[in-house]
């Protein structure tokens, strides 16, 4: 089965026990993370998503969708530096779906003002 189709059948709870059985894992780790963000627990995505660009500061799309859930928790602030830190790494890896998402959020900060 596609792992994106997967991920979207799992409940944060189903990935928190596969983290726990591997505490180590970032794939599951981030899956944990994205489903969190889906339920609109952003606050704790948050703390998935800071671990794991701490672990790996080149994860792209960790990045996105830490500025975007730090957006969410309505820390403007720490998304504008997740956005900072995240978007070089996402162009440099010439990935686009991150640096769509970091661009997103940027513009969506800076329509606040």
């Amino acid at each position: 089965m596609d792992p994106m189709i997967v991920n979207a059948l799992m409940s944060s709870d189903k990935w928190r026990r596969l983290l726990t059985d591997d505490p180590s894992n970032e794939l599951v780790r981030f899956s944990l993370a994205k489903a969190l963000l889906d339920e609109g627990r952003s606050g704790e995505a948050v703390a998935h998503f800071d671990i794991l660009v701490k672990e790996k500061p080149d994860y792209a799309l960790a990045w996105a969708f830490l500025a975007r859930a730090r957006l969410m928790t309505g820390d403007k602030d720490g998304a504008r530096r997740a956005c900072e830190q995240g978007l070089p790494v996402a162009r440099a890896q010439k990935h686009e779906v991150p640096t769509d998402e970091i661009l997103a959020v940027l513009e969506e900060l800076e329509s606040d003002f």
